[in-house]
């Protein structure tokens, strides 16, 4: 510098820029920004699929149920047993006389005896993403004016877990069979 452009500055001022001191400060700062920014997004989208696997657990059990009830709804008779729902449809143009919901070996199957040929169908596979930690089926009897045993409602409880065993969605559905209605 010449003595001119020293003598032009003002005493006790520095020359325009920052210091390293002052650039580490800042990077520190912006580190702890992104590091804090990380976290947040990290946990924002490990919540989100712990949500998206909640909905689809929450979906397929109202399907199954919605359906159950509704076959229920205009069946002429059920059985019931420990791990199983037997529906006995009533006489239909299709030849449709029996409907099953039954927990085998993990596996939800849902049958259909058509013409006297059955059908199976596995609604919740034991190998699947999804499995069926309950599958409890019960019903309320009562005696109509004659002394005729009848069932008056099916209560059947299904719960669905995703296979880590992390989430669980359990579901109840009530119906009442057509007698009744």
């Amino acid at each position: 510098m010449t003595r001119t452009q020293a003598a032009a500055r003002p005493r006790g001022r520095r020359p325009a820029g920052f210091t390293v001191a002052e650039l580490l400060l800042a990077s520190a700062l912006l580190a702890a920004l992104g590091a804090a920014m990380a976290a947040a997004t990290q946990a924002f989208c490990q919540t989100h699929s712990e949500n998206i696997k909640l909905a689809d657990l929450a979906q397929r059990g109202r399907i199954i149920l919605n359906r159950l009830a509704a076959e229920t709804r205009t069946a002429s008779a059920v059985n019931i047993a420990t791990n199983r729902l037997t529906i006995l449809p009533a006489p239909n143009a299709e030849g449709l006389t029996q409907i099953k919901y039954e927990l085998d070996q993990g596996t939800l199957y849902y049958r259909r005896t058509v013409n006297g040929t059955e059908t199976s169908y596995p609604l919740v596979e034991s190998a699947g993403d999804v499995r069926v930690g309950t599958f409890a089926v019960s019903r309320v009897t009562a005696t109509d004016g004659g002394g005729v045993l009848y069932t008056r409602s099916v209560t059947v409880r299904l719960t669905l877990t995703d296979t880590a065993g992390r989430n669980s969605i359990p579901a109840t559905v009530t119906a009442s069979l057509r007698r009744n209605q």
